[in-house]
């Protein structure tokens, strides 16, 4: 040994046995891995909230498509049911229009056949009435017949019988025109 180093004394090592400072560094080491594995674990915890909420998420999605689908079926659903309304509407309107014609054509028939019946009672009461005043009117004739053999001097009583007859046939001749447009008509 040298002399300067027989001339200092030792050197004690002041540090405690154990040692602190290892047990510090220890302590330190171990409690830096267990808030790594807390963090660790915090995280791990995190990601699954964040799947967790994702998973939510994409339910509400697919619930609300569900909704819409639903609604887009009852759409369709409700303009079939209001086509075969309509569909159905249309076909009780056309035929209630048919029945409504046949009931039209067979009032028109019996209002033709009645009227046909008026006309025909028409021509009746025209043919009788005429007959009645051919009746008439050769009664008058045997009369003027007759007043004519009674006398020349009763010329005056003549002329108005004749205007009488004049009348009758003019009256007749109405009639028998009349009843004639009825007959065309028919």
């Amino acid at each position: 040994m040298s002399a300067k180093e027989e001339e200092s004394p030792p050197q004690r090592d002041w540090r405690p046995v154990p040692d602190p400072t290892e047990l510090t560094t220890k302590a330190l080491t171990r409690e830096i891995a267990n808030s790594r594995e807390l963090l660790e674990a915090k995280l791990e915890g995190i990601g699954k909230a964040g799947d967790l909420r994702h998973q939510l998420v994409e339910e509400k999605f697919r619930g609300i498509a569900t909704q819409f689908h639903e609604r887009d079926e009852r759409s369709t659903q409700t303009a079939l049911l209001v086509s075969k309304a309509v569909d159905a509407a249309l076909a009780a309107a056309k035929e209630a229009v048919g029945e409504q014609n046949r009931a039209n054509a067979l009032s028109l028939a019996e209002l033709k056949a009645s009227f046909a019946k008026q006309i025909d009672g028409i021509a009746v009461l025209i043919s009788t009435t005429t007959s009645g005043a051919d009746v008439k009117i050769d009664a008058t004739k045997e009369r003027l017949t007759l007043l004519e053999g009674r006398g020349s001097g009763k010329s005056e009583g003549m002329s108005s019988v004749g205007s009488i007859i004049l009348g009758a046939i003019a009256v007749i001749s109405f009639l028998v025109s009349m009843g004639m447009m009825f007959v065309k008509t028919r």
